[in-house]
């Protein structure tokens, strides 16, 4: 008798939700006379263009993949369409509902002219809950507030029975979606707006005008970040890895933003962050869901960005792959922008899609329109090649890192005997070669196949780095190593060669004799370069 009342509250409580529940599983449609609506509450629906061409206005209404497929992951699609029916009545289309055949039936319930998009449940029966052929209903919201009531009855009943015996209830709030978009929220009114840090290095960012790309675009300017650039070649590069069929992934860009010149509606955006997924993603061959914890991360790195430089840093874009099936925003991707867009900002973020099986990284940059409507590959004029932004990137880097070290520096004179190299890193400040490690590393290049070819061996001072030797064995004071490859990135290499440089203080990559990469462990990129000419200048300089 102890727990009866709870008991028989929780009962009533899933007796009454269970059946609705049950009813409220499949896909439902309904035509208006203006507006087609699909709702899918769970599971995948999917058509194939052959089978429903006999209903002309659903196809031309759908966003087709290349195979003539469209697939509905779950969610409310709607889409205008003109005298699909001029009667009240039922239109069946055949489907896969969970990859089983499958008729969605489409209720037509017919507006009386002049009148607007709204319907009472006694003009529409199917919007009050009447089942259609597949036997599909609703979820009563007197059914719901009942079972909510007895719910909280049957909880505050358990907290009563626990308090008095001493013992401690606890709850754990469940994250919902409120909670997450609550941390990302645009904070415009508090932060500035503004462009400024970016064009005032314009070296460190690829430019795009994106007025080249479509007639019509609500993004006048894109600059993406060579940093950026780097991270997210290396992300979308790690999920080609494994030997199984490519999913498609992705991740949010987070930037800064202004008004177009002379406009309102119009802006100009940076790409200068990533955020990726957390381990709550779920990414198939043509679908993907972010998940919640990606916008927890993308709230908290916002935050932080903002608070320490007084921009308002926001999402300015989001980029997907589309691994083989070419470049355009499906039904799936359009309703991921729209839930992303703020609200009184739609036409400020950028819907990037990259196909990942292609030789150049094919890239589609879909931008909104200043109506709003989103751009598609239709309306495109112009693709880019990410392979190409990465090797721009890349030249970019090596230019703003390149030391000008000839025989007149000052930093040189400090030590007659070695020539200092400057690099930016947190450890070091300098790296010096004696002549002899200079003559070595030219003796050993001219003489190796790509891999790890030499090792340093010197001594630290200060945070200055004196390098003795190059020598092609290890010896017990190594200090870094000497590596040949004409085309891996940094990233790779270090990877690749992981065991051979772990507990390194640097490393020197030979690309050609214009180029020797300096790399700093464990910090990403090139910190210096310097030509085999420079220090061959440095050797053949005159003496004083």
């Amino acid at each position: 008798m102890k727990h009866r009342s709870c008991i028989i509250s929780v009962v009533l409580a899933v007796s009454l939700l269970l059946p609705a529940i049950c009813r409220a599983e499949g896909p439902t449609a309904t035509y208006d006379g203006r507006t087609l609506t699909i709702s899918v509450p769970s599971g995948r629906l999917g058509f194939s263009r052959a089978a429903i061409s006999g209903c002309a206005p659903v196809c031309e209404a759908f966003a087709w993949n290349q195979d003539s497929t469209c697939l509905f992951m779950p969610g409310t699609y709607t889409f205008p369409i003109e005298r699909l029916s001029d009667r009240n009545g039922e239109i069946f289309l055949d489907c896969t509902f969970n990859d089983a055949e499958h008729q969605l039936c489409i209720a037509v319930r017919l507006k009386p002219a002049g009148t607007d998009n709204s319907t009472s449940p006694e003009e529409d029966p199917a919007a009050a809950g009447t089942p259609g052929k597949e036997g599909k209903g609703f979820v009563t919201m007197q059914n719901i507030i009942i079972a909510l009531l007895l719910c909280a009855i049957a909880i505050l009943v358990l907290m009563v029975r626990k308090k008095k015996t001493g013992q401690r209830f606890w709850f754990r709030k469940k994250q919902t979606d409120d909670d997450v978009f609550t941390v990302i929220e645009d904070t415009s009114e508090h932060y500035a707006k503004g462009l400024q840090h970016v064009l005032s290095h314009p070296e460190e960012y690829l430019t795009f005008d994106l007025n080249e790309v479509f007639e019509n675009t609500g993004i006048n300017r894109m600059y993406f970040s060579i940093d950026l650039v780097k991270k997210v070649y290396s992300f979308f590069n790690r999920s080609l890895e494994n030997g199984e069929r490519t999913n498609e992934t992705g991740c949010y860009l987070v930037g800064c933003w202004d008004y177009a010149e002379g406009s309102q509606d119009r802006f100009d955006i940076s790409v200068e962050y990533m955020v990726e997924p957390g381990d709550d993603a779920d990414f198939g061959e043509y679908s993907l869901n972010f998940g919640k914890k990606i916008g927890v991360s993308m709230g908290s790195l916002i935050n932080s960005l903002a608070s320490k430089t007084g921009r308002d840093y926001v999402l300015t874009g989001w980029i997907h792959s589309h691994p083989g099936l070419g470049l355009f925003l499906s039904n799936q991707d359009l309703i991921v922008q729209r839930q992303l867009v703020y609200t009184e900002f739609a036409n400020r973020l950028i819907a990037l899609v990259i196909d990942t099986n292609s030789m150049e990284l094919q890239l589609g940059c879909f931008t909104p329109q200043t109506d709003g409507r989103m751009n598609n590959k239709d309306d495109v004029r112009k693709w880019f090649s990410f392979e190409e932004m990465y090797k721009q990137a890349r030249q970019a880097e090596r230019e703003r890192n390149r030391q000008p070290v000839t025989a007149d520096d000052e930093q040189s004179a400090e030590n007659p005997h070695y020539m200092k190299i400057p690099v930016e890193s947190g450890n070091l400040c300098g790296i010096s070669l004696s002549g002899k490690a200079i003559n070595q590393i030219n003796d050993l290049i001219y003489n190796s196949s790509e891999g790890v070819i030499g090792y340093f061996s010197g001594h630290k001072i200060s945070r200055t780095l004196f390098v003795e030797n190059c020598l092609p064995y290890s010896n017990g004071d190594t200090v870094g190593c000497l590596v040949v490859h004409t085309t891996a990135g940094t990233d790779a290499i270090a990877t690749a060669y992981a065991s051979q440089l772990s507990g390194k203080l640097f490393y020197v990559v030979y690309r050609t004799d214009e180029e020797l990469d300096i790399c700093i462990p464990p910090e990403d990129g090139v910190k210096a370069v310097v030509t085999m000419n420079q220090m061959k200048e440095w050797l053949r300089r005159k003496r004083n």
